[in-house]
């Protein structure tokens, strides 16, 4: 499934602790297919585009070292066209 995603973003802090927070757009193509679990359930298939925009927090600790954590939340909200 294709999808493409373009953002812009921010990011400020000291040496030690840096956080980033970035707004941008995600588009693609989605195909998918589902088979019946019991009789009670039905199966389905969803093909079609979908667009939506996402939002972005990270923190990243010494974000100058080689090896350094990264906490990262994103946030997409799609809707099919």
């Amino acid at each position: 499934m294709p999808s493409v995603s373009s953002a812009l973003g921010v990011s400020f802090g000291t040496a030690k602790l840096q956080p980033r927070v970035s707004v941008g757009a995600r588009a693609g193509y989605a195909w998918m297919s589902g088979v019946a679990g019991s009789a009670a359930t039905t199966g389905g298939r969803e093909t079609g585009i979908w667009a939506g925009p996402e939002i972005a927090f990270e923190l990243s600790a010494w974000p100058r070292a080689r090896i350094h954590p990264l906490l990262s939340f994103l946030w997409e909200r799609m809707s099919s066209g």
